[in-house]
């Protein structure tokens, strides 16, 4: 019988007097499956999104109902990391570095 997991957590983040909204995603279907987040500002527009498959272990531990601490804490260094960038970002980063 094949196994298919579903999971979408929301949470509201304030930071720097902007309110953000942060999706956290896990889905497995059929032996394979993926975490996601998501942040979006009050519009709804998406600021930053990553997208990592979960391996073996992970899989076998959402199976078996197991809490994993820091599942999603690679997807969320990426969208600190690379959170929507303007030109105007990009030209003073390059800017600052010469």
């Amino acid at each position: 019988m094949p196994f298919s997991y579903n999971s979408v957590q929301t949470h509201a983040v304030f930071a720097n007097g902007e309110g953000k909204e942060q999706t956290m995603e896990v889905k497995i279907k059929n032996g394979r499956g993926y975490k996601r987040v998501t942040f979006r500002n009050r519009n709804g527009r998406k600021l930053a999104s990553k997208k990592i498959n979960l391996n073996d272990d992970e899989i076998h531990r959402i199976m078996n109902k197991e809490f994993i601490p820091g599942l999603f804490g690679p997807c969320l260094e990426h969208c600190r990391l690379n959170a929507r960038r303007t030109r105007r970002n990009n030209q003073n980063r390059t800017n600052n570095n010469n």
